[in-house]
């Protein structure tokens, strides 16, 4: 039986290379923003928000609509 597919061996990605730096170009305006500010939280510098249910995130997410 003819193998259908090509096994690949796992690599770990180089420590020192950015993922997103690779093509920047290929993320629009509002997905940079995000990461932005995605990384802005990671670093302590924007708090982040919690929630205990689904409905309090919920009711987070509709209180931004006008926005």
């Amino acid at each position: 039986m003819r193998q259908r597919y090509k096994k690949l061996e796992r690599t770990e990605p180089s420590p020192n290379k950015n993922v997103l730096a690779i093509h920047p170009h290929d993320f629009n305006e509002e997905t940079k923003a995000a990461l932005a500010q995605a990384r802005l939280i990671s670093e302590g510098k924007i708090p982040s928000k919690s929630f205990g249910s689904v409905e309090d995130l919920m009711k987070d997410l509709m209180s931004d609509v006008d926005d």
